[in-house]
This record gives structure tokens, sequence and C-alpha cells, in this order.
């Protein structure tokens, strides 16, 4: 069972666990759902959905009380919004020692980035990608679609499954801290080969 707390950043991963099996529900805030595209439904295929507010005590009861149950959380929220509401992955260890978790952020969990704003576009030229698109003589060029969240959820996904891996030795569950400028720079060994 996987609880997924994402918006664009990370609802591929949990459909990536969806589609190897996984029950997914999709945990969305009151009044968010009004903006439904083809990238929220294709993204979101064979989820699960219910809507929790995690700010108010009733949300975050039901919420403890998914957790009890569940095997993972994917989530995608600002570093340090859940650890503020006492949802951190401290905190929901203690209810649930075997869970696992995976927080996809712009920048990471910590480090002088972690509370800049992002998105693929911004991840893509800081981690490098737009710097090997297009031609030498003309300006950077992003690439098609949202590269960036999808090497993001293809890692936060890989690190699922190790964790689950894991824990059947283990018996406890882990953080995974993956940062989408991080997984765009790794998509570019590519690109040292021809730099050097």
């Amino acid at each position: 069972r996987v609880l997924d707390l994402t918006d664009e950043k990370g609802m591929l991963c949990s459909r990536l666990l969806a589609d190897m099996g996984a029950e997914v529900i999709k945990v969305e805030k009151p009044g968010e759902n009004s903006a439904r595209s083809i990238f929220f439904w294709g993204t979101n295929a064979g989820k699960l959905d219910i809507t929790l507010n995690l700010e108010a005590e009733p949300g975050q009861e039901i919420f403890r009380r998914l957790i009890k149950t569940a095997d993972v959380v994917v989530e995608s929220e600002q570093p340090g919004y859940l650890e503020a509401l006492g949802l951190g992955y401290p905190e929901l260890s203690q209810i649930n020692p075997r869970l696992v978790m995976a927080s996809i952020t712009n920048f990471g969990q910590s480090g002088p980035y972690r509370d800049y704003k992002s998105c693929d576009m911004v991840a893509c030229a800081l981690g490098g990608q737009m710097y090997a698109c297009g031609e030498p003589e003309m300006p950077p060029l992003k690439p098609f679609g949202s590269q960036a969240y999808h090497s993001a959820c293809l890692s936060a996904a890989i690190g699922i499954l190790l964790a689950l891996w894991n824990r059947h030795t283990s018996g406890r569950g882990q953080h995974i801290d993956i940062s989408l400028q991080e997984c765009v720079a790794a998509t570019l060994d590519h690109v040292l080969v021809r730099y050097f």
C-alpha cells in the first residue's frame, strides 16, 4: 500500500508503483481536484483517491490510521512542511517502523538551496540538461516534456523498491531523499564523455 502526497513532481513515481501492482491511495487537499488535465489523469491512473486536510487534526488522525497499514509514502511537499504538522518521517516511523518514505523535492531535504522554489525548467537548467540540448551557437534549450520530474520519479521508484528489498532483512523502513536537480545531473554522464 502506497500513500501518495505528491504534485506534478512525484505523481509518476506512484503511478509506476501502481503499474507494478501496488495499491496506491492519492491523498488530496480539499478543493485541489478542480483542475484536471490529461497529464493529471495519465499520471494518476490506477490510483484510489481520498481527500484529507492534513492541516486539521481530523485529517491528521485519519492519515495516521492509514500509516499503520501503509508500506510506502511518496511526498513532494516543501522540506519541513510535514515535520511542522507532526507528520515527518521520525513521527510516522514511530507509528509504523517498516514504513518507507520517499521525499521528492526541488533541491533535497538539506543544503543551501533546500528552501528555493523550482520547476521542471529550472531543474533542467541547474542540473545541466539544458546545456546539453540544442545547438552550440544557440541559447540553451529545454528538453521536451517534464524530464526533470520524470527522472526524479524514476529514481524515487527505484529507491523505494531497493528500500522495500532491504526491509525484508532489516525489518525497518527508511527515508529516501530525492532532489530534482541531482536527478537531472545524474542523467548527464554521456556529456562528460564528450567534454573530456
